[in-house]
């Protein structure tokens, strides 16, 4: 039931952000102050997530070394 909830919050805030902003394209969900905020994902926001992703792979490669180790 809380996955249906919060998939349907994010499809209406989605839809209702598409009318505003037709060319979007990519799409980020943020909550601010409990509530569900969907903004146009910029150049700025994919290079953060790019970031993340190479930190979690480091991440898992070590992990990996320290198991295999073990």
């Amino acid at each position: 039931p809380l996955r249906r909830v919060i998939e349907s919050e994010i499809r209406d805030n989605v839809t209702d952000f598409y009318l505003d902003y037709i060319d979007a394209k990519h799409l980020l969900a943020d909550v601010v102050d409990g509530h569900i905020v969907i903004s146009e994902k910029t150049d700025k926001d994919a290079d953060a997530d790019n970031t993340q992703d190479q930190a979690q792979a480091q991440e898992t490669d070590a992990n990996d070394a320290e198991n295999k180790e073990n």
